[in-house]
């Protein structure tokens, strides 16, 4: 939870720059915030204050996240603003379980890349270098003008107003074709807009696909360089594309179809086919590094 303002992310609850921990379930692809919020049931603090989170069992609470999950491994790591507290790694990196999990295994991120994208844009609005609430049209050349009223703003807050149809035409009865970015925005026109932005929020991929090409517009250079060199605590973060690929991480990898269910043996997602934004791969380490940066400014964690 953010001092003053409340507002709560999805995975994520903070209290100022008290400990935090930070724990990272599976095998190389799936990864779980479990950011401890205010204590419950303490004296009233001065205003302005920070409350401090009671201290939590990393062992306990990875276990725990084992075994609802089924996922073979974690890493779970406590954070404060000046890094990482305590860090400890459980279990195994495969289904067989025949190799255990290293502290420093590589995880692929996933949508929690969505999380260092907004970083991101707040750290180029800073420096000038966009606007979150212009039109993406007068900004970045070449959309249609349906889909360049939104403002960025919208499309990370997915309230843009675009649809979540495929792009390309399929078969009735077959699965729509996965397409890269860079041939899935060639083919992004004005009938994906459903509603003028600002009137719904409705989660869709041409949400997400506008607005990594804004940020890389704006930038100048790739999403995922981007992300390293202007997000604080994100330098440490791997991968970016199809030929960048971390070494180590194409084994034992396992998804899951919500939070609450099951992990399940599966193969390697093909980094050409997904999001700029998805990937992404850290170790549990480096992406403390990036929370610890936010904890050491509450407002931008706001």
């Amino acid at each position: 939870r953010a001092p003053a303002s409340g507002r709560r992310w999805s995975g994520i609850r903070g209290a100022g720059a008290a400990p935090l921990p930070l724990a990272m379930a599976g095998c190389a692809a799936a990864l779980l915030l479990a950011l401890a919020g205010c204590a419950t049931g303490a004296a009233e603090a001065e205003p302005g204050a920070v409350q401090a989170p009671p201290r939590v069992n990393l062992a306990q609470l990875a276990r725990t996240d084992l075994a609802r999950t089924a996922a073979t491994g974690a890493v779970a790591v406590e954070v404060d603003a000046s890094g990482v507290v305590e860090l400890h790694a459980f279990g195994f990196t495969d289904t067989g379980e025949s190799a255990p999990m290293p502290p420093g295994w590589r995880f692929h991120l996933g949508t929690l890349g969505d999380l260092l994208v907004a970083a991101l844009a707040l750290e180029l609005e800073a420096a000038g270098e966009l606007d979150l609430e212009t039109p993406v049209g007068d900004q970045v050349p070449g959309l249609r003008p349906g889909v360049g009223a939104p403002t960025l703003a919208h499309l990370l807050l997915h309230t843009a107003g675009f649809d979540a149809s495929p792009l390309a035409p399929y078969a009735p009865g077959t699965e729509p074709p996965a397409l890269p970015p860079e041939e899935a925005l060639s083919l992004l026109r004005d009938w994906v807009v459903l509603a003028p932005p600002g009137i719904f929020r409705s989660v869709s991929p041409h949400h997400v696909l506008l607005a990594d090409h804004v940020l890389e517009t704006s930038g100048g250079v790739p999403l995922a360089d981007l992300v390293r060199a202007r997000v604080p605590g994100a330098a440490g973060v791997e991968g970016g594309g199809s030929d960048r690929v971390p070494p180590g991480v194409r084994g034992g990898h396992q998804v899951s179809q919500s939070v609450e269910g099951p992990y399940r043996p599966a193969p390697l997602p093909d980094p050409a086919l997904l999001p700029y934004r998805e990937r992404f791969w850290a170790t549990a380490d480096v992406l403390a590094a990036f929370v610890s940066s936010l904890l050491r400014d509450p407002e931008r964690l706001a």
